[in-house]
């Protein structure tokens, strides 16, 4: 597995135009699949801790551990509902060879997402760092993902078509607005399941 990362790290960095690629194996599909479940548990952990910090546990939800599974599916289901979104304007606007590398590119930063997660997660709970400097830490490896997301897009779909506003208009339709609405939604979620005084 690790070479299988170190490998997908090279070719993030470096983007082969050749027609013949190597492809990923199904071993190596799978294990990728496996690294994008624990990036939404973690998220959703991240999410689950700071709502317990900053709201209390006064809740409606009696085992509070229902909350956390709450928050996890709402990650699942923004990551799952982000990639549908992906794959339709995708398939419209670009050809395959793009499609599949931007996929993999995107799945790529969202299993990094995690692994980058994780130490600082631990960190919170069992080192007791302050959550001041989780919600930092954690706020900068998602804007450093979005950053490199926004220079593997255009890279992938804008460099030699020369068109440089189109870029933005991509990347605010398909990752700044559904963050905007995963925010909207758990912000519900913790509204309508706190209990009230």
């Amino acid at each position: 597995s690790r070479q299988t990362f170190f490998r997908q790290m090279r070719g993030f960095f470096y983007l082969s135009r050749r027609e013949s690629e190597i492809t990923p194996t199904a071993v190596e599909q799978n294990f990728q699949t496996l690294l994008l479940i624990p990036a939404a548990l973690l998220a959703g952990l991240v999410v689950y801790v700071c709502q317990c910090h900053f709201f209390g546990m006064t809740y409606s939800i009696h085992p509070i551990a229902l909350l956390l599974g709450i928050d996890i599916l709402v990650l699942v289901v923004y990551f799952v509902l982000k990639y549908i979104l992906y794959q339709m304007v995708n398939w419209v606007f670009f050809d395959k060879k793009n499609n599949e590398q931007w996929n993999a590119t995107l799945c790529f930063l969202t299993e990094t997402e995690g692994i980058l997660m994780l130490p600082l997660l631990l960190l919170s709970i069992y080192g007791d760092m302050p959550l001041g400097f989780l919600l930092i830490s954690v706020l900068f490896v998602v804007f450093l993902a979005k950053l490199l997301t926004f220079y593997e897009c255009f890279l992938i779909f804008f460099k030699r078509t020369r068109v440089y506003v189109q870029i933005f208009l991509y990347l605010c339709a398909l990752e700044l607005m559904p963050l905007f609405g995963l925010w909207g939604v758990l912000m519900t979620v913790t509204n309508s399941l706190q209990i009230k005084y």
